[in-house]
């Protein structure tokens, strides 16, 4: 495939692009929602399902035309617990999730976030893990039938917000187990 230098960088411009497309689907998010009608539910269902797979993309993009880039590896992880924390509180707000396991939820990943900032100041940086990545799926999974709020959705999204929980608790030691791997081998003495 031979691509003019112009393209190859519009192509690399894809998955931080997509990041900022889901941080701007958010305040839209925040608008409708709230309406709490059958017709507001399915159009946020659809605009969050988008936002969603803009997640996706945006990896899968990145490593497709190897563009991985330092502010899409800050702004992606944002874009996600922004969007995860925003939605977790409507839901809260609309009693469709006990406010419990959405706290505990947004616990974590603001948790993640402080792991992830000590373990730059040490100057490491911290790879998402699989099973982040797995409590992720099964988080935008429970959110998007949560939103629907009919019977069967309603089952299904409760027990993925239980499947994201216990992934949720199993990804943070895992991040926190490699934070003090990573951080213990930066400042141990070189002999």
């Amino acid at each position: 495939m031979n691509l003019r230098n112009a393209d190859w960088l519009q192509l690399k411009k894809i998955p931080n692009n997509l990041t900022i497309i889901r941080l701007l689907f958010v305040p839209v998010l925040l608008i409708i929602f709230p309406i709490n009608h059958y017709i507001t539910d399915m159009l946020t269902a659809l605009l969050f399902l988008v936002a969603a797979l803009t997640d996706f993309f945006d990896g899968f993009f990145a490593r497709k035309y190897n563009s991985e880039s330092k502010l899409g590896a800050l702004l992606d992880p944002v874009a996600d617990k922004v969007l995860a924390i925003t939605m977790l509180m409507m839901l809260c707000s609309l009693e469709r999730i006990p406010t419990l396991l959405a706290g505990l939820l947004i616990m974590r990943d603001v948790l993640i976030c402080g792991i992830r900032a000590a373990a730059a100041e040490h100057g490491v940086s911290i790879a998402v893990s699989k099973i982040g990545k797995y409590k992720t799926a099964a988080l935008w999974i429970s959110i998007f039938c949560l939103i629907i709020d009919q019977s069967l959705f309603r089952v299904v999204g409760m027990i993925g917000v239980w499947i994201a929980l216990i992934l949720s608790v199993w990804s943070a030691y895992e991040y926190w187990r490699q934070y003090c791997e990573q951080v213990e081998s930066e400042v141990a003495p070189k002999s």
